[in-house]
């Protein structure tokens, strides 16, 4: 079945007057990378331990170890060096295997009653190949289009090609890929997507219950309150990763449109890194770049800006969204992909369709103070309900709803599933 809303009481009676709470081992390809799906990992393992629930953190780390932490065991295992470049630190390890009866033992000493996954990464492979042996139930939230990542990567690499023939590559490496992806999420019992379009495609193509998981945001650490610019110049900002999915050449674009419009004083504050940072050095004029930030820097780069331009047309969600939006900050955003779905146009940010789009949102701005004013406000109140707890509140409840249910009976007593509607 496809998504349906929870009662916020049932959430917190769920695992009420003494019910089971599920013993959940997360296998995850990313944890300490700067991406999406590793923020996603290591606030789902911040609530477990903060709320006293059993968890098996399994990842990649600089060597092997096990370690404890309140109700949290995490056990690390370091990459070979058999291994493929993804995006930055991240990689594919082609050795993986020689940890699957590790792994398997963890799993087995911990009492998992079932495996979540956050990807078809190297780790994601072997967690599936263990939820089969050792017959535990496999959970899997979608986080990132690979399908989309794969066409835009070989545009860059096949742009030496005839335009028509390399669009023509790109479309069939992106369908392909979204296939086997898609092949991929039949293995698990219960998926997870940050958007109700994924919801849709996914419940569609793989007729498994699907459910939406919106992300969080820490409002005590993004805040209005980390401003410490004092200046008078308009800030227009980017935060994510500088790579050809992220669709960041668009930023020269704008700027180049907007100092012909004779608009400013303005500047880019751009946070972050990648392959495509040398070519953005090359043509931006108004450009400060930061590299990679975290925390208060982070927190403090945020809530300097006037305007978040985030024109990735692959997001799943877009984290940076609602960081920015929870320190005050308008975002335009691309009406392809999920971060369209964290803004309401006109309000507390805007919906851009094209390059001119995003020009007439920032000289909207740069030339009305008090509309500025007025959508900081918004932005920063969208994100009061936005916590982390309520997403893995409401994850936690989706597990014991499923592990109750005649679903997992059949699962554990090896019959068949009934169909999905």
């Amino acid at each position: 079945m496809a998504t349906s809303a929870i009662n916020p009481a049932a959430i917190s009676s769920i695992t009420a007057e003494g019910e089971k709470i599920p013993r959940v081992a997360l296998i995850t390809d990313s944890f300490y990378e700067v991406n999406g799906v590793a923020r996603v990992s290591r606030e789902f393992a911040a609530y477990a331990r903060d709320h006293d629930l059993p968890m098996l953190s399994i990842h990649a780390g600089d060597r092997s170890s096990r370690s404890q932490d309140g109700s949290v065991t995490t056990i690390e295992f370091p990459r070979s060096p058999v291994r493929m470049a993804l995006d930055g630190n991240l990689a594919f390890d082609f050795l993986i295997s020689r940890y699957a009866d590790s792994i398997s033992q963890a799993i087995t000493d911990f009492g998992a009653d079932l495996i979540h996954i956050t990807g078809p990464g190297d780790f994601g492979l072997v967690a599936a190949y263990l939820s089969h042996k050792l017959h535990i139930p496999l959970f899997a939230s979608w986080h990132t289009n690979l399908h989309e990542y794969a066409g835009r990567r070989l545009a860059l690499i096949t742009r030496f090609l005839p335009s028509r023939f390399s669009a023509r590559l790109c479309d069939a490496a992106s369908r392909h890929a979204l296939y086997w992806l898609l092949k991929f999420h039949q293995i698990p019992r219960v998926i997870f997507a940050p958007n109700g379009d994924l919801v849709s495609l996914i419940h569609q193509r793989v007729r498994r219950e699907t459910h939406l998981m919106p992300h969080g945001v820490d409002t005590d650490l993004f805040s209005p309150e980390r401003r410490t610019s004092n200046s008078e110049m308009f800030t227009l900002g980017y935060v994510g990763r500088l790579t050809p999915e992220k669709n960041v050449r668009l930023l020269a674009d704008i700027e180049s449109k907007l100092l012909a419009s004779g608009c400013g004083p303005f500047r880019f504050l751009v946070v972050g890194d990648g392959l495509e940072r040398g070519w953005l050095k090359d043509n931006l004029k108004t450009a400060e770049f930061t590299g990679f930030l975290s925390g208060l820097d982070l927190a403090r780069a945020y809530a300097d800006m006037d305007l978040l331009i985030f024109p990735s047309e692959t997001e799943t969600f877009g984290l940076v969204v609602i960081e920015a939006m929870a320190s005050g900050v308008p975002v335009a955003v691309s009406n392809v992909g999920g971060p369209k779905y964290q803004v309401r146009h006109g309000i507390d940010g805007f919906v851009a369709q094209d390059v001119d789009c995003y020009v007439a949102a920032a000289r909207h701005l740069m030339g009305d103070h008090d509309a500025l004013t007025d959508m900081r406000e918004a932005a920063r109140d969208a994100c009061d309900c936005r916590t982390w707890a309520h997403t893995f509140e409401e994850l936690y409840c989706r597990y014991a709803l499923w592990l109750a249910s005649p679903d997992h009976e059949r699962y554990v007593n090896h019959q068949p599933a009934l169909p999905s509607n």
